[in-house]
This record gives C-alpha cells, sequence and structure tokens, in this order.
C-alpha cells in the first residue's frame, strides 16, 4: 500500500493519534443500547474496546440521527457528532482506514496459517 501510494509511510503514528482520541472521546458518548451493541459487536469482553474504521462510521451514522440538528447554515450544532465526524474524516483523510484494514488481514492470514 506504502508503495503504490496509497497510503503515508507514516500511517501507523497517524493511526495511533487517531486511536487516541477515539479513546478520549468515548467516555463523552450517551448512555445507549443501541450505541453500546454498535461499539461491543466486534470487541470481546475480556480485552479492551478497539474501535476501528467502520464503527466510527457507524457511530457517526447514530449520532447523526439522535443529535443531527442542523443550524441556518447547515452545520450540525451538536459538539460531540462534529468531534466524531473529524475523527471519521481523519481516518479518510491520508487513507489511515486502507491501513487499518490492511493490518487486520495480515493479522487474519497470519493466525489462519
Amino acid at each position: 500500500m506504502i508503495d503504490r501510494k496509497k497510503l503515508a509511510s507514516d500511517w501507523y503514528g497517524q493511526w495511533q493519534d487517531i486511536q487516541q482520541r477515539i479513546q478520549e472521546l468515548i467516555s463523552n458518548l450517551p448512555n445507549s443500547q443501541e450505541l453500546e451493541k454498535i461499539i461491543n459487536e466486534q470487541n470481546n469482553k475480556t480485552e479492551a474496546v478497539r474501535i476501528e474504521y467502520f464503527i466510527v462510521v457507524k457511530v457517526v451514522e447514530y449520532l447523526k440521527r439522535t443529535e443531527g440538528d442542523l443550524s441556518l447554515f447547515r452545520q450540525y450544532t451538536s459538539t460531540r457528532l462534529k468531534d466524531w465526524i473529524k475523527i471519521q474524516e481523519s481516518y479518510e483523510k491520508n487513507g489511515i482506514y486502507l491501513g487499518e484494514i490492511a493490518n487486520y488481514y495480515q493479522k487474519f492470514a497470519l493466525f489462519e496459517l
């Protein structure tokens, strides 16, 4: 991915920064059974919560449904929603989500062998 210029060479550091921001914002999420189901669907109860790109997309969709009030200038008023949209944009900006997905595929392939 890096050789084909689809992914920046420092993607892992950017991914760690995104994960750190996610851990800071996860405590600010509303208490909801639907949201807990979204977050915990791929996480085991024994390990720490791991939020990946696709879960971020689902969290943003959920927050748009519940807190998606628009202002006069067609911008979202919820700071919680704005923060999660920034995280999603950070994933998409330099293709960080591609590196994350490729990393998971590589781990799954090694596990299967």
